[in-house]
């Protein structure tokens, strides 16, 4: 009984993945027919507009693209409007809406993922500039006592060493 359900799920992944290989638009059908009827003069356009997504329809062939009517085929659309502002052809239909919906779902995991690892390394970054930064500070602090100390022995020795020079000085002179 396992096994059944098991061949009929992979029979219906099956069908279905058949289906949407084989599946043609309607507006691909409809422009196939018009292409079928064209005279020598004519060529197929699409209309585009509030009333119709993309109805194809002749044309004479030096007719211009100009709205509603475009010659350039949606290829690759099922359920295709032409955006008119930015002259390209648009996906209508929900189920490629969802597709792209969960394409932009993981791009958007992607950019959080790429984010929080961006703030942990930032992170990381901040603390090490921290641990440098609490150590020069102690390694300044220590040069300026060093120098402290090695100008107090200094001037301790040059105080000393003129002392002697000055009581030689006197001794001789008696």
């Amino acid at each position: 009984m396992t096994e059944e359900t098991t061949n009929s799920g992979v029979n219906t992944e099956t069908t279905e993945k058949q289906a949407t290989d084989t599946f043609v638009p309607a507006w691909k059908i409809k422009a196939d027919k018009v292409k079928e009827e064209l005279g020598d003069n004519e060529q197929v356009f699409y209309e585009s507009d509030q009333y119709f997504d993309c109805l194809p329809i002749a044309r004479p062939k030096d007719a211009p693209n100009v709205f509603p009517f475009t010659s350039e085929e949606p290829t690759g659309f099922i359920a295709p409007k032409m955006d008119w502002g930015n002259r390209h052809w648009v996906e209508t239909a929900s189920i490629q809406q969802g597709k792209d919906i969960e394409v932009l779902k993981n791009q958007v995991k992607l950019l959080k993922d790429a984010g929080q690892t961006a703030s942990q390394d930032n992170q990381k970054i901040t603390e090490q500039v921290n641990t440098i930064s609490e150590k020069t500070d102690n390694y300044e602090k220590q040069s300026s006592q060093q120098l402290g100390q090695l100008l107090t022995m200094v001037s301790t020795l040059i105080a000393n060493s003129s002392k002697p020079a000055t009581s030689q000085n006197q001794t001789t002179n008696n």
